[in-house]
Order: structure tokens, then C-alpha cells, then sequence
């Protein structure tokens, strides 16, 4: 059985990354162009799908429907998931809440602007990372 404490660490790594999510995402939304910093490249992109680009060709109100859902199932998965892993497992159930609190924050972009806001790539000669948020 897992304490206040642990169940308060748990809820304060999703709020915190949720609220990074935010914050990030509304500074991003001032970029123009693209920065460079070394490999790490800032430039402001519209990802109407789920990870790199997919169902971006759905219609906007199924598209929104549809990954927030997934959104939803996940959340629920996650609620399971914490009911089925074992006490001391500590680690793991914060790394989970990391994960659901990027997850809510994507969920919260789609429901707000019907498209998440990615930023952050990497380029390291011709080799360049797909673009992705915090």
C-alpha cells in the first residue's frame, strides 16, 4: 500500500509536467523563424495529428474526437496501472505520471487549439530529429 506522500509525489510529477507542457507551449507560440543553437533547433510547428503527423488527414472534429479520447483511455489505463504495480515500485509510477502529464498536455492543446504545438528538433549535420515538444 503506497503512503500519502508517495501518492503526493506521483500527482505533483503529472501536475508539474502538465504545467511545464503549458508554459513551454505558450513561450513557443513567440518563436518566428528558426533558432538555432547548436544542434538543438526552435522552430514553431502545428501538429494537426498524433506523433509525427498521423491521422493529420481525418476532418478536424473527428481528429480532436478521436486522439482525445485516446487521451482518456490512457488516463484510465494509467489509473489501472497504478492499482496493478507493486508498492515499492516507486520509480516507475513517477516515470508513468512524467508520461501521462506530456500526454494531458498534448490532449489539453488538441481541445484548445485542435493541434499541438512542437518545437524542438535536433540537427547534427544532414541528420535531422523529427520535430516533438517538452
Amino acid at each position: 500500500m503506497l503512503r500519502k506522500r508517495d501518492w503526493g509525489l506521483i500527482f505533483l510529477a503529472l501536475v508539474l509536467t502538465w504545467a511545464l507542457d503549458r508554459v513551454t507551449k505558450m513561450e513557443a507560440l513567440g518563436i518566428m523563424g528558426i533558432k538555432n543553437y547548436g544542434p538543438l533547433v526552435l522552430s514553431l510547428h502545428f501538429n494537426p495529428g498524433a506523433m509525427l503527423g498521423l491521422f493529420s488527414n481525418l476532418p478536424p472534429v473527428l481528429r480532436v474526437v478521436t486522439l482525445s479520447t485516446g487521451g482518456a483511455f490512457l488516463v484510465f489505463t494509467f489509473m489501472i496501472l497504478q492499482y496493478l504495480i507493486p508498492a515499492r515500485a516507486l520509480g516507475l509510477r513517477v516515470g508513468m505520471a512524467l508520461l501521462l502529464g506530456g500526454i494531458i498536455g498534448n490532449v489539453t492543446d488538441r481541445i484548445v487549439w485542435s493541434h499541438v504545438v512542437d518545437f524542438i528538433s535536433f540537427q547534427i549535420g544532414s541528420w535531422g530529429s523529427p520535430i516533438f515538444n517538452v
